[in-house]
């Protein structure tokens, strides 16, 4: 997958399928069941919290996060994340 993100660098929506698809994969089950990813374009990633509880935490851990995607795809893609208050994540 990261390989494929890699084969594409400016294709937004080749990113934003990989990290909706592996999201749980890559930030592991605790994170994954708390947040989804919304949307990203142009190094831009939007993620949903569960609640202000999660919304608070991610936001903390926004650069551990936003280095953890990035050393999946083996490049900066994530330059920025907007942690925003979501519906219930399933």
């Amino acid at each position: 997958m990261a390989q494929l993100a890699r084969d594409f660098p400016g294709h937004s929506v080749v990113v934003e399928v990989i990290l909706k698809g592996q999201w749980k994969t890559l930030l592991g089950e605790r994170i994954g069941s708390n947040s989804v990813p919304a949307s990203y374009r142009d190094g831009v990633l939007e993620v949903f919290a569960s609640d202000d509880r999660w919304l608070e935490e991610l936001s903390r851990l926004g650069e551990e996060i936003r280095g953890r995607l990035n050393l999946f795809f083996g490049q900066e893609v994530v330059r920025q994340i907007r942690f925003l208050r979501g519906a219930e994540i399933r």
